[in-house]
């Protein structure tokens, strides 16, 4: 990518890079929080020192109204026309780039070619000192959060309003306009209450192809947000998003509160994407089932399931409102009978024997479609649900359910869910009934396991549930350490087979003889392992290598073991120390534990991250990886550390959903969390990183590694202060002195223009080469940041000589876009012999 030529005009008050078309010596930002006016040489000194006239070209800033995610609102006065407007002013100041821009034109654009009365008008679109602005009617009554706060609608008065509202974002879409953010600050109640639609500041043109849209930015509210918004699919989106904002919004008004709303936005959007909403019943006793069914009908999960255009969820509003029979649920013949009843009462007398009748063979029919629901369930489908009582002891909750799968998964009478297809469980609280409902298996199969203390007991419970019965068959508690294991899972499958009445093959029986491990205390040391390498610090590796080279010793064949121990070699290497020294062994560890059970997907797994990070064959690496995940899909390990190779090898799905989705079934990894800042990083979706990387911060307050990677990313949006407090808090923590920590404190020091203070940094990791490795790659980023690009790429020419494992990852870094066309660039991936894709990121 070019380099941009920047101008040296700084604003005087914040010091922020101007753009060429603004005032001249103020940002737009600080001109609106100010009130000045665009300044001339000639009086600044004066208009300076002079009271601030709240004043944006012909408009009197009289009071701010409304922030958003966009821009902020104003309660203005037009003064060549003397009336009262809302203006619309873009809140990004200097931080505003052409998409944002862009997207801000496309808002006043759609709304502005609405012609309703229940859609605020566009008076003026403009654009003044690099800030873009509209003005628009200014409605007084207030938005509907602000009003229901004050006082809750009755259910009538929210079916009403709702209904009106439908319509009119049924008229947008009619329109080719997609609202895309509706939420009760959006919706504006003028003196009479009636509803007025505001803010189309997400919307699209759904006949045009925008490159705006085109982005996989998060847009929109996340807890009014349908899951495909969330998931970042804009350019999929159609009206159904429309209708599950519509929903969520009819939430709110039923029970006092959106139906998501977790502690972070990322926790929201998760919310949104993997739960069901609570009933509104539940919050609110007088919501009936007829209303409660159109609410969640609006927010399935599935857009095909909700109402197909806003007019159908108007049309069963009103039905509801007339006491007539919704469409959103088939009623049955006592429900058409109630609702008809209270249309025509005076026809009761002559109906009631009718519905007596009725309602016997609707009980009736009932009983048919349970007992042929009941005998459609497959008679001996299986599904293992594994939860932890807490979210550390993930890891070995997660092991227990994998062996437990891969060992029932070979008895041939047994029909098992595959792991993939009940992660989603392992995470909830959800009873078993509810598990084999929505999987449509006879028995769940759910444990609980509680890890104590290294040298204390730990409690497994397992419960057999046959959903056919509706009853528990057996429930079992063993307390031991972890190993206990090795004689619990046979018991638990002998106790499985006796229930459904099977004889165990000779085969089978053998199967049972050959547990994880014989011996008690490896199993002991692989599991304390696994729960160490989840937490991702130098400390935590240390303690898992311990722990897997102690379960080897214990156990030669423990082919699970060598996979785990070669995992903490290559996290080692890749982070913290010299990768010469630790993916060698890596690779020895996986050939022996490939040798000892070649379809250990562990091990496969690990085999492609080291022909990746290390040896450099992308093609092998995607072999491995992929039969890893044909051998087990559930590997979200794999989900979250192939991340970076994904560009490499030609994939096509966005890594940051790939990530999310790992996430998502697996909490408490801060490893596989920490993928999530990392991919939005290589993305250039900064705003995200930092957000990730906050969230993560707050499970982990003591983990240098997501300093560094908040840090770096504030760096790029070139909130110097702030990246240095990050990046100086991290080395104040345990293992904090990590030479990226102190690299990234350089290459920021040198994009302010700090070169003496950067050079000395380069002059102390010299000093620690002597003793400990300092990866070339980190001096090579510093030397980008003071712009000495010869010295860049002798030190990446170093970086490669020493198997850096940053190496992957340079035609997507950041620090470096601006050497893509330097010839010596292209000479290093070819070099590599990465694919023909990565020359073509490297035109970009």
């Amino acid at each position: 990518m070019p380099a941009i030529a920047m101008t040296n005009r700084t604003c005087r008050k914040c010091g922020a890079n101007l753009f060429p078309e603004a005032a001249r010596r103020f940002c737009a930002a600080c001109l609106l929080e100010t009130g000045l006016g665009p300044l001339g040489d000639e009086d600044e000194e004066a208009r300076e020192s002079a009271s601030p006239m709240l004043k944006f070209g012909e408009y009197e800033l009289l009071e701010e109204i409304g922030r958003g995610g966009q821009g902020v609102v104003y309660r203005a006065r037009q003064e060549s026309l003397n009336r009262i407007v809302a203006l619309k002013v873009i809140g990004l100041g200097h931080w505003a780039s052409e998409l944002h821009l862009k997207r801000f034109r496309l808002e006043a654009e759609a709304a502005a070619r609405l012609d309703h009365p229940g859609i605020v008008p566009i008076y003026e679109i403009g654009e003044r000192d690099g800030a873009c602005y509209f003005s628009m009617k200014f409605v007084e009554g207030g938005s509907l959060d602000e009003v229901v706060r004050r006082e809750p609608l009755s259910l009538g008065a929210a079916a009403k309003l709702l209904a009106k509202v439908a319509r009119i974002v049924h008229y947008a879409h009619e329109h080719g306009v997609l609202h895309r953010d509706i939420k009760p600050g959006n919706i504006l109640l003028d003196k009479e209450n009636e509803p007025h639609l505001t803010d189309f500041g997400l919307a699209r043109l759904v006949e045009k192809e925008s490159n705006v849209t085109g982005t996989m930015d998060v847009l929109g509210t996340p807890s009014y947000m349908a899951p495909e918004q969330a998931g970042g699919g804009a350019k999929a989106l159609t009206a159904s998003a429309d209708v599950y904002g519509l929903g969520a919004v009819f939430y709110q008004l039923l029970t006092g509160q959106p139906p998501f709303a977790g502690g972070t936005t990322y926790e929201t959007i998760r919310l949104v994407m993997e739960t069901e909403p609570r009933r509104p019943s539940l919050w609110n006793k007088k919501v009936d089932r007829d209303l409660e069914t159109i609410c969640r009908k609006c927010l399935e999960k599935d857009p095909a399931k909700r109402y197909p255009t806003a007019l159908s969820l108007a049309d069963d509003l009103e039905r509801w409102l007339g006491h007539e029979p919704v469409q959103a649920r088939r009623s049955g013949i006592i429900t058409r009978s109630r609702k008809w009843v209270r249309r025509h009462p005076i026809a009761v007398i002559s109906t009631a024997a009718a519905m007596i009748v009725a309602g016997a063979i609707c009980l009736s029919v009932w009983q048919s479609i349970a007992r042929r629901q009941e005998s459609a369930l497959l008679p001996n489908s299986l599904t293992i649900v594994f939860r932890s009582a807490s979210l550390n002891d993930g890891s070995s909750a997660r092991e227990c359910s994998r062996d437990l799968n891969h060992l029932l998964s070979q008895l041939s009478s047994v029909k098992v869910t595959p792991r993939s297809q009940v992660l989603r469980w392992e995470t909830s609280d959800d009873p078993p009934g509810v598990i084999a409902k929505a999987i449509g298996t006879r028995l769940i199969l759910l444990g609980t396991l509680e890890v104590g203390a290294p040298d204390a007991s730990n409690d497994l419970t397992v419960e057999l549930f046959d959903a056919g019965r509706g009853a528990s068959l057996w429930r079992h508690r063993w307390k031991g350490q972890p190993a206990g294991w090795s004689s619990a899972r046979t018991q638990i499958v002998r106790e499985i087979a006796g229930s459904l009445g099977l004889v165990l093959s000779e085969q089978e029986q053998s199967l049972l003889r050959r547990p994880l491990t014989a011996n008690q205390s490896a199993l002991a040391e692989y599991f304390s392992g696994r729960r160490e390498i989840d937490v991702l610090t130098e400390a935590s590796l240390v303690s898992a290598l311990a722990h897997f080279e102690k379960a080897v010793q214990l156990d030669a064949r423990f082919a699970q073991a060598y996979a785990g121990l070669a995992g903490a070699h290559i996290a080692m290497g890749y982070t913290f120390q010299n990768p010469v020294e630790h993916f060698p062994q890596a690779r020895s560890e996986i050939d022996t534990a490939l040798a000892l059970d070649p379809d250990l997907p562990e091990a496969k797994i690990a085999d492609g991250l080291v022909k990746y990070f290390y040896e450099w064959d992308w093609a092998g690496a995607q072999r491995a990886v992929e039969q890893a995940l044909v051998l087990d899909p559930s590997m979200v390990e794999a989900d979250a550390c192939y991340l970076h190779s994904l560009d490499v090898l030609g994939r096509t799905e966005d890594p940051l959903q790939r990530v999310q989705r790992a996430v998502a079934l697996h909490p408490a990894s801060i490893a596989i969390r920490s993928e999530l800042g990392c991919a939005a990083y290589y993305a250039g979706q900064f705003d995200k990183a930092v957000n990730f990387y906050a969230d993560i911060l707050k499970m982990d307050p003591e983990n240098p590694m997501l300093y560094w990677g908040l840090g770096r990313t504030q760096a790029q949006q070139q909130l110097w202060p702030e990246a240095l407090a990050t990046l100086r808090a991290g080395q104040g923590k345990p293992g904090g002195d990590w030479s990226g920590l102190e690299a990234e404190i350089a290459y920021t020091l040198a994009q302010q223009g700090r070169t003496e203070e950067a050079r000395e940094i380069i002059g102390r990791l010299r000093v620690r080469e002597q003793t400990q490795f300092v990866d070339p790659y980190l001096f090579a980023l510093i030397y980008a940041g003071l712009g000495d690009s010869d010295e860049v790429f002798n030190q990446l020419g170093l970086a490669c000589e020493k198997k850096s494992p940053f190496i992957p990852t340079m035609p997507v870094d950041p620090k470096l876009l601006s050497l893509h066309h330097d010839p010596r660039f292209r000479q290093i991936l070819e070099r590599l012999k990465f694919p023909p894709r990565l020359n073509a990121m490297a035109d970009r």
